[in-house]
């Protein structure tokens, strides 16, 4: 017997109904990225959005290989960025980004935010752990988070990725350590290995 397919629209009805007004939203937990931010599309920006961009470059497989997934990821940002603009393909992926990190790492990062005597003692604490890359520290009173390497395998395996993509790395941050201090953090990207530095630098503040 087939599996039943899962129905968004019944099992998150609230995330469907109508807002008063522009506000993004977080997209359940899925498998697969590329599914991931065409759902995220959809809350964030609209069925009609959705739907265009549907007709545009097709839609994928649940069980797409990370090859496929690339592939898509590298048209679905395009497409976005070309139809909306770059800010709506950047909300898109940085909302993916706040369902990357699992609440493990989250429930982690907090235990050891209770136990440190200074946010410098904390950011060592989950250097320590390898939470965030391994480089957080404090620059002019910012948070700054770097990765060294590319840890998702669509950046790592595509070639000409929109920059854009790294939003989702801008919001895995965001959803850390707004979570850990209890209010909204802001993430600002300030240099990615797609756009040819030898890092990825993050400023939170």
């Amino acid at each position: 017997m087939a599996a039943e397919k899962f129905d968004y629209k019944k099992e998150y009805k609230d995330l469907y109904l109508p807002k008063q007004k522009p506000m993004l939203i977080d997209v359940p937990a899925m498998s697969n990225k590329a599914i991931r931010a065409l759902e995220s599309l959809k809350f964030n920006f609209g069925e009609d959005k959705y739907s265009e961009i549907v007709n545009e470059i097709g839609s994928i497989d649940e069980g797409a290989t990370a090859d496929e997934q690339t592939q898509y990821m590298k048209a679905f940002i395009n497409a976005v960025t070309s139809e909306y603009g770059r800010k709506c393909a950047a909300q898109t992926m940085r909302c993916c980004g706040h369902q990357c990190i699992s609440k493990n790492i989250i429930e982690t990062a907090k235990d050891q935010h209770e136990n440190a005597s200074s946010r410098e003692e904390f950011l060592e604490k989950l250097n320590q752990i390898g939470i965030g890359g391994g480089h957080l520290h404090i620059e002019n009173g910012n948070i700054i988070g770097v990765y060294d390497q590319c840890y998702c395998d669509i950046a790592k395996n595509a070639k000409n990725l929109p920059i854009s993509y790294c939003e989702c790395s801008a919001g895995w941050f965001e959803k850390l350590f707004s979570s850990v201090f209890n209010k909204k953090m802001n993430v600002t990207i300030l240099h990615t290995i797609l756009d040819g530095s030898n890092t990825c630098t993050f400023e939170i503040k």
